[in-house]
């Protein structure tokens, strides 16, 4: 849908399709289509600059009424599109509507374990995650975005036991 917005950095373009029938023979054409993708002009929200298709960031032909594209689009970015129909004879269409889809930007940081239990260590004995025995934190982004993490300890993170005095 126009001025529709979605988190899929490659998502589905759909359109209506056409059947073109030959006016000479009668014989049904194959028709295809060429989609034009271009981010917005400026980030100007009130007074925006209406896209003018001059450096297109997709550019695909010979598809059908829909496609996926493959090329990841920016996050937190409106795009516009448009489609224009060709046949098998060289006849085009003119540029449809221009449409626009906002990319979001998703941050979805899942903790896979958030216990690390090194069981009882004596004095000088020493373990770390490097062969992991125990497994290390495993974080899992489930976004669409590159995220920087930062881990912080607060005091109760260690246990401590006093050494038995003689």
């Amino acid at each position: 849908a126009n001025a529709s917005s979605t988190t899929n950095r490659t998502p589905l373009f759909s359109w209506r399709g056409i059947v073109d029938q030959d006016n000479k023979t009668g014989d049904l054409d194959l028709a295809t289509y060429t989609l034009q993708i271009d981010k917005q002009s400026n980030t100007d929200t009130v007074n925006p600059l209406a896209p003018d298709f001059s450096e297109l960031d997709i550019n695909t032909s010979h598809i059908q009424n829909e496609t996926t594209i493959s090329t990841q689009l920016n996050v937190d970015t409106v795009y516009y599109w448009r489609v224009k129909v060709n046949d098998s004879r060289n006849n085009q269409s003119n540029w449809s509507s221009i449409y626009q889809v906002t990319i979001n930007s998703d941050i979805t940081i899942t903790l896979q374990n958030d216990n690390i239990n090194f069981t009882t260590l004596t004095s000088g004995d020493e373990n770390d995650t490097l062969d992991n025995s125990p497994r290390p934190f495993n974080l899992t982004n489930d976004g669409n975005s590159f995220v920087n993490i930062s881990i912080n300890a607060t005091d109760d993170l260690w246990t401590t036991q006093a050494n038995p005095s003689q």
